[in-house]
C-alpha cells in the first residue's frame, strides 16, 4: 500500500508500489528521497544540511521534516540546485 498526503492534509491509502509511482510521476516535479518517500518539489519550503552528507527536507503543510538518504542526496542536489 501507498500512503498519500494531499496539500490539504488529507490522507489516502492506495494499493500501488512506490516503484510504480516513480514511473508515473514526472521527474521535474517529484523526487524519491528515500526508499519509502516521494515528495512533490513544489512544496519544499526548506532544506537543511544534516550529518554525514544527509539532509532534512521540510514541506509546506507537513509538521515533521523528512530525512533524505545519502544515496539520494546527490540526485536531490542536482534537481534542486543545492
Amino acid at each position: 500500500y501507498t500512503k498519500i498526503q494531499s496539500s490539504e492534509g488529507k490522507m489516502f491509502h492506495l494499493r500501488r508500489l512506490i516503484k510504480e509511482w516513480e514511473e508515473l510521476l514526472p521527474d521535474d516535479s517529484f523526487l524519491r528521497i528515500h526508499r519509502s518517500v516521494i515528495i512533490n518539489l513544489k512544496f519544499v519550503s526548506k532544506v537543511e544540511k544534516w550529518f554525514n552528507r544527509s539532509y532534512k527536507i521540510f514541506l509546506e503543510g507537513v509538521d515533521n521534516p523528512f530525512d533524505i538518504s545519502r544515496d539520494m542526496a546527490s540526485k536531490m542536489k542536482k534537481e534542486m540546485k543545492i
